[in-house]
């Protein structure tokens, strides 16, 4: 292993990379810049130049010349590692035992339910599993946040501690699959030391996700802030913990993205034992996961009105959302008419007049019921609202922590956004994005703006 320090890395544009890369071979480039041919590799995934295939230099010393490719754009090249061809499929598979290749299964048919795309999947013999990475990762993502919902709540310590010892075996085959898609991050104590029996935070290394920590890194140093942070869905990351014996000892409560100008960590809430815990990670350098630099800068530019066709493909998931908030609304309007009910002075005497010799008490076991499926339908109003920010993000564009601007005929206002959301009401869809706005000498006021976007009526 090499001692190089991070600091004495090769400085090297990536068009020199690329010119370097396809006119010698990767232990002759690696040798004059004075680095590892494993950390040649290092340094190309990080600037994305795309590398020649293993016979390439075999067929120009056999005397043919292979074609050099076009450096792609730095975008274009991210979005083609992070988002496989359709079936594209490591050579490897993965073998399972019966218990881990039964939630794998669980887990693939959840996502086929969500209509996921299910590219790169194969099954090989009764336990050989073959995944694309892309695939590995959004698998890593689910398991991590729902398998804990995947044991009865009746289980002892014994059943969740096996169940955590399936998930957590699956999940160690899955995450090397998984690696190029996945940023790890481990808890840290007051110290700053990491804790091999702390908490371990999982991100999306999505595309989305380096436009983001990229504004709002640039943000940081423009406003010379110490850091910015920006909350985090259940669909951007997972928070693995060893130790689980309950479904009510364990869960991420919230979580937010800090990004400094150089810097990214997460910081969060999560429910122990006995109360929530507040966690933090340990901070990756923005320079070892990507280059700041070649990510454009952007603003997005939003008006009052939005093109039919942008909603278009999101369409069956905004019908199901909206049924989802109907039985949602409906539950927990009758829920709590029950719970009423339940607690009225003339429920408790009936209770006892009725059942006070057998000993049996009814009542108080619909009380201990409702207080549970009342937990479950905050858990699911969670979930809803992540939903709808998801949706967001896909139709325009944009994430809390962006900057965006808002145009409304002459009107024009820029906002930092902190949150966003979608409802759908007579059959039309409608957008909040809500945020702080800009003041004119262009710091981050103080003043709250909530921008409401409607689908265009002559498009639909």
């Amino acid at each position: 292993m090499s001692n190089r320090s991070k600091s004495q890395r090769p400085t090297i544009s990536r068009e020199e990379l690329f010119a370097r890369v396809w006119s010698a071979p990767s232990t002759e480039v690696a040798a004059k810049l004075g680095i590892s041919d494993v950390g040649l590799g290092k340094l190309c995934r990080r600037l994305q130049v795309p590398k020649p295939s293993r016979g390439y230099w075999a067929g120009v010393h056999a005397g043919r010349t292979p074609r050099v490719p076009p450096l792609p754009a730095y975008r274009a090249e991210l979005e083609r590692r992070l988002v496989p061809k359709r079936g594209a499929l490591d050579a490897a598979s993965i073998r399972l035992p019966p218990r881990q290749r039964e939630l794998l299964e669980r887990a693939l048919a959840m996502l086929k339910e969500a209509d996921r795309e299910m590219h790169g999947f194969e099954l090989s013999g009764d336990r050989g599993v073959n995944l694309s990475p892309q695939l590995a990762a959004e698998l890593v993502m689910l398991i991590e946040n729902q398998w804990l919902r995947w044991v009865p709540p009746e289980a002892t310590p014994r059943i969740w501690t096996a169940a955590r010892q399936v998930s957590m075996g699956l999940l160690e085959k899955l995450r090397p699959r998984a690696k190029p898609h996945l940023l790890v991050l481990r808890s840290v104590d007051v110290n700053g030391d990491t804790q091999s029996s702390g908490l371990t935070v999982i991100l999306r290394a999505s595309a989305g996700l380096q436009d983001r920590i990229a504004d709002l890194a640039r943000l940081t140093s423009a406003r010379t802030l110490a850091h910015v942070a920006a909350p985090l869905s259940s669909t951007e990351l997972a928070c693995e913990s060893r130790y689980v014996y309950h479904s009510s000892a364990s869960g991420l409560v919230r979580a937010e993205l800090c990004v400094s100008k150089d810097a990214i960590w997460v910081h969060g809430w999560h429910r122990g034992y006995w109360q929530e815990d507040t966690f933090e990670t340990e901070r990756l350098r923005i320079a070892d996961v990507f280059d700041i630099e070649l990510v454009p800068e952007k603003v997005p530019d939003l008006s009052n009105r939005i093109s039919a066709r942008a909603v278009h493909p999101y369409a069956k998931r905004l019908k199901a959302l909206t049924e989802a908030e109907s039985l949602h609304e409906s539950l927990t309007s009758g829920m709590y008419e029950l719970a009423q009910a339940l607690e009225s002075p003339d429920a408790i005497v009936a209770e006892l007049v009725a059942f006070g010799r057998t000993g049996t008490r009814p009542l108080s076991d619909a009380r201990k019921a409702w207080a549970e499926f009342e937990a479950e339908l905050e858990l699911w109003d969670g979930l809803l609202d992540d939903a709808r920010r998801e949706i967001v993000s896909g139709v325009l564009g944009i994430q809390p922590g962006d900057t965006v601007l808002f145009r409304d005929g002459e009107r024009a206002t820029r906002i930092l956004v902190d949150g966003a959301s979608c409802w759908t009401y007579e059959g039309k869809v409608t957008f909040t994005v809500s945020g702080r706005r800009y003041r004119k000498d262009g710091q981050v006021g103080k003043r709250d703006e909530t921008l409401y976007l409607r689908v265009s009526d002559a498009e639909n």
